[in-house]
C-alpha cells in the first residue's frame, strides 16, 4: 500500500493541520470536535465504532481529491484559533469575572 497512517492525540491534530500535510480521521472523544469538524477538515467518527474509524481512514487513503480538500481546511482551522496572547488574555479576563 505504501501509504502511512499515523495515529495521534488532539494536540496533534493542530500540529498536524499547521502543516497541511497530514489529514486526520478520529474519532469523537475529548475535544476532537473542536477543531475537527467531520467532512469538512478531516473526519470524526464515533468512539467505539471500530468499522468507521477504518472506513474513514480507508477513504482518506483511496481519494486524493478528499485529501487536498482537508489539505486546504485544516491549516484554516488552526488559523482561526486565537494566538498564545489572545489566549491569556481571555482565560485572564474569565477569571476575572468570577470575582
Amino acid at each position: 500500500m505504501g501509504k502511512k497512517v499515523l495515529l495521534i492525540y488532539p494536540q496533534g491534530s493542530l500540529e498536524v493541520f499547521s502543516r497541511s500535510k497530514i489529514k486526520v480521521a478520529m474519532t469523537d472523544v475529548g475535544c476532537a470536535g473542536e477543531l475537527v469538524v467531520n467532512g469538512e477538515n478531516g473526519l470524526v467518527t464515533p468512539a467505539g465504532d471500530r468499522a468507521a474509524l477504518v472506513g474513514s481512514i480507508n477513504k482518506l487513503i483511496a481519494d486524493p481529491l478528499f485529501r487536498e480538500k482537508f489539505k486546504k481546511t485544516g491549516l484554516v482551522a488552526v488559523n482561526r484559533l486565537p494566538n498564545k496572547g489572545q489566549y491569556l488574555s481571555d482565560y485572564k479576563k474569565s477569571w476575572e469575572a468570577l470575582i
